[in-house]
């Protein structure tokens, strides 16, 4: 099977990419360094002060749905963010959780972290 990429009618892949784009509303920060697998379902050691943080969603291109999440001076000082997570509108259903290097957060610090998605027919 192949999935199209349909214009203005938003049938096919665009289709996903919308539903996802109108799906996403939230993102958090962690500090656990385990890698990400299949199997997990959120973030392993979220952040109090950064959980549901109101996330930006863009669709950039016609393939792609970019996530921006904001943490303010005042959120999460003292702790290494290193687990980033992007979830759905009104449940608990993760969307992605990625590992980086940790992240010192200070008071002076505003932290934005930005996540393309991709949608593709691989």
């Amino acid at each position: 099977m192949v999935m199209l990429n349909s214009g203005a009618g938003a049938g096919g892949l665009l289709r996903f990419r919308n539903l996802i784009s109108a799906d996403i509303t939230y993102a958090q920060a962690g500090t656990d360094g385990t890698a990400p697998s299949a199997t997990q379902t959120g973030l392993i050691a979220a952040v109090a002060a950064t959980k549901l943080a109101t996330v930006n969603v863009t669709s950039t291109s016609p393939m792609t749905v970019t996530c921006t999440h904001t943490i303010p001076t005042t959120a999460a000082i003292g702790s290494s963010l290193q687990e980033w997570e992007i979830r759905c509108t009104a449940n608990t259903d993760s969307v992605n959780r990625t590992v980086t290097a940790p992240l010192a957060k200070v008071s002076t610090m505003q932290v934005v972290r930005i996540t393309t998605l991709e949608i593709t027919s691989d």
